[in-house]
């Protein structure tokens, strides 16, 4: 199967940067367009500050424009360095919507998301993104594997 438009969601975090380096690869060989998304929460610095990041459902999330543009730019640089055609999306809300949306919007043929949170106990018992992209998705589902670390 070929795909012509493929559709990657990014945090910034190097996990997610390794799916996107897999998803321009992937789009560099079969010359197909590339979206990168990233959602985001418009949360002020003060609000963040009192956030507890050590929890699972908010450390992976991005908050504010500021770091949205920054994680943004940096898994664009990531994918035209393997070659794509690559354009980029910033989208206020939740990352599975925001990534679905953007599939349905391109009539994307391939959505990739990184593995990050699937082997977690909240992800077993509420679901992470890249399990429910892959049961919400209405196209092929690339999960690449990447260390939490």
């Amino acid at each position: 199967m070929s795909y012509a438009r493929i559709v990657v969601g990014t945090d910034g975090s190097e996990p997610s940067l390794v799916a996107v380096g897999r998803a321009a690869e992937l789009a560099a060989s079969e010359h197909a367009e590339l979206e990168v998304v990233c959602a985001y929460h418009p949360m002020r610095a003060r609000e963040q500050a009192r956030v507890t990041t050590g929890l699972d459902d908010t450390r992976r999330r991005v908050t504010g424009t500021v770091a949205a543009q920054q994680a943004l730019d940096a898994a664009l640089r990531r994918a035209e360095s393997a070659g794509a055609t690559v354009h980029g999306r910033l989208a206020e809300g939740d990352a599975v919507e925001t990534i679905l949306a953007a599939a349905k919007q391109s009539a994307a043929e391939l959505v990739v998301v990184g593995s990050t949170g699937i082997n977690s106990i909240k992800g077993r018992l509420l679901g992470s993104v890249p399990s429910l992209v892959v049961h919400r998705a209405t196209c092929d589902v690339l999960i690449v594997y990447a260390s939490d670390t």
